[in-house]
């Protein structure tokens, strides 16, 4: 394995064998799991072309100390979830792990028989303007015919080309451990891991929200209207695939250049006003959000507390935030749930017991964070509030919503 690892870092040639081991490998389990099954070498296709990009890209993109590193667990991030990927398509009941991959499925169906004139436009993506992996999914069964399983697998490279632009970030910002130290969570931790392997939107997701960090970080360095241009990219982007953080995400953002004191100059004061106005100006076109915008009273709140509240996992129903003192008294019960649930008394299933060894290292975790977090503010104030305001928006807003045990894991 050494012998591999070591040809990425000699040349191109080495990269390509690489690769092509590494879909080999994958490649052969695939088709042990599902024999004949014609959306196999798609799947595949997809992923060895991603693998194949990727690597390229580690090329062009790092520093050569970096190089042989992010190989490395690039590669071992894609088979790792190419395998999980197999085992919940073929092996696993339907909606195992999340009964939205079913709903993806159905609406790109749909999506494809509109594109052919064969049939209406989805009822369920009629009125929502979160409609970007619905779009993903209609493309992918209008080229391909229906292959659930290639959405899967091209998740499986989106997961682990974040956790490669959280190293890029880290190095940029802080220093080479943290960003190995970084990318080696985003890339293995094993709940990313899951919601990167199924057809659900969350990778996508993720690697949005890492891209306008990234890119609002950089233009905090350098002012470029072409950066500025991909930024608010990225910002449609993530509007069309969860309206909600497009209005939290500008919002903390625009909030972290004031408070990271960019103001003071002239650089830092265009780009809060360019930040500002380009947010507006895409909410005044696209709407992303403005159900949020347009009724923020606690009563809309209490609403959506109810929407999530169901099964055996909904918790935190008895508390109802009516005003603003009993919102701000649910806080920290809020928080509590949302940063540390399921604790190993919540547990009444085989889901929630297969978290149990995550979150026994998400609690041992939790003091590296706070020196973390007092780490960061030392050596590097502007950077850290800028990740630290958008982390703590997302928080507060998640912690005060969510009444589910499960959709919590999930999200945080």
């Amino acid at each position: 394995m050494r012998k591999l690892f070591d040809g990425i870092a000699g040349g191109n040639r080495g990269a390509v064998r690489t690769a092509l081991a590494t879909a080999f490998l994958v490649a052969g389990l695939g088709f042990i799991a599902g024999g004949t099954d014609n959306q196999i070498p798609v799947a595949f296709i997809v992923a060895v072309v991603g693998a194949f990009c990727g690597l390229l890209f580690i090329r062009s993109r790092s520093r050569v100390e970096d190089v042989q590193f992010l190989c490395a667990i690039f590669l071992l991030g894609i088979t790792l979830r190419c395998i999980i990927a197999l085992v919940n398509h073929y092996l696993l009941p339907a909606g195992s792990f999340a009964l939205d991959d079913g709903r993806y499925n159905e609406v790109g169906q749909q999506l494809v028989s509109y594109w052919k004139g064969t049939g209406g436009y989805p009822v369920y993506i009629a009125h929502s303007d979160q409609v970007g992996w619905f779009y993903v999914n209609g493309a992918i069964y209008w080229l391909w015919g229906f292959v659930p399983l290639v959405p899967a697998f091209l998740n499986c490279v989106i997961g682990p080309l974040c956790s490669l632009y959280v190293f890029y970030l880290c190095r940029e910002v802080f220093d080479r451990p943290t960003a190995v130290w970084a990318s080696l969570f985003a890339m293995f931790f094993p709940s990313l891991m899951l919601w990167s392997s199924i057809n659900l939107k969350d990778a996508l997701t993720t690697f949005a929200i890492v891209m306008v960090l990234w890119h609002t970080l950089m233009l905090q360095r350098h002012m470029s209207l072409g950066r500025f241009a991909v930024l608010l990219g990225f910002m449609t982007l993530l509007g069309t695939l969860r309206s909600y953080l497009f209005v939290l995400t500008g919002v903390s953002l625009v909030g972290s250049l004031m408070l990271g004191r960019l103001g003071v100059s002239f650089r830092g004061l265009a780009l809060a006003l360019l930040l500002m106005l380009g947010f507006v100006g895409l909410y005044q076109e696209y709407g992303f959000g403005s159900d949020i915008v347009e009724n923020q009273g606690l009563a809309t709140v209490n609403e959506m507390r109810e929407g999530m509240a169901s099964g055996g996992s909904a918790y935190g129903m008895e508390h109802e935030i009516a005003s603003p003192i009993a919102a701000i008294a649910y806080l920290p019960i809020g928080l509590s749930y949302f940063l540390l649930a399921p604790a190993p008394w919540q547990i009444f299933n085989l889901r929630q017991a297969l978290t149990f060894p995550e979150m026994l290292l998400w609690y041992c975790l939790l003091p590296a964070i706070w020196q973390g977090i007092r780490y960061a503010l030392r050596t590097n104030f502007r950077a850290a509030a800028t990740l630290l305001s958008f982390a703590t928006v997302l928080t507060v807003a998640y912690a005060m919503v969510e009444t589910n045990l499960g959709t919590a894991y999930r999200h945080r």
